[in-house]
């Protein structure tokens, strides 16, 4: 797909997401700036990251974009598009970042498939808790899940109210904070909020 179709795509797909919801779909210049970046960063096969992340303030779409751009890959998949593997296990996934955590409490086997898919979307990281208890021992659910999908190269896109040098502070890593870097390409949503 070239970037040229990949904005068409990309836009009509956000488009409905935002209409669904009985919303006006508004391109701004920051919309367009983002959705062109995005566009150039998913076609270029050329590309050294193999992680998206994006940031910005609260109710600026976000989140809507990332259902967006769940539903177009894995539209694209279903439609032959883009290879699949026999159980669509290369879908990706959207899961925000609490439930991350929630799972890693409560349904391990269902934390454990977000660490190894290959395709995983994760809204509002920054949101979740940095440190749970289990039997009185810590554990870093969200820290270990990037770190395990850095180490493994599997394709990431995240969103965040937070910024770069925020989700450093609040996760108390160095390193994770310097394999973000290596990992993601960052797009800024600048706009105020819709809500």
């Amino acid at each position: 797909m070239t970037k040229e179709q990949a904005i068409i795509f990309i836009g009509v797909f956000y488009r409905y997401e935002v209409e669904k919801f009985g919303k006006k779909f508004m391109v701004t210049e920051d919309c367009k700036k983002n959705l062109l970046d995005i566009s150039d960063f998913l076609t270029d096969m050329e590309k050294t990251k193999w992680g998206l992340f994006i940031t910005g303030g609260t109710g600026n779409g976000k989140t809507t974009l990332l259902k967006a751009l769940m539903n177009l890959s894995n539209y694209l998949i279903r439609c032959g598009y883009i290879e699949r593997d026999s159980n669509y296990t290369n879908c990706f996934r959207l899961v925000g970042a609490r439930d991350v955590v929630r799972y890693f409490v409560e349904d391990r086997e269902s934390y454990y498939d977000l660490v190894k898919r290959e395709n995983l979307i994760i809204d509002d990281i920054g949101d979740d808790a940095f440190e749970v208890m289990v039997y009185g021992v810590p554990h870093y659910p969200m820290l270990d899940l990037l770190m395990e999908r850095y180490a493994n190269h599997r394709f990431t896109i995240m969103s965040s109210n937070l910024t770069a040098d925020e989700i450093k502070e609040k996760y108390h890593d160095v390193r994770l904070s310097d394999r973000l870097r290596e990992m993601f390409h960052g797009v800024s949503f600048n706009d105020k909020s819709y809500r």
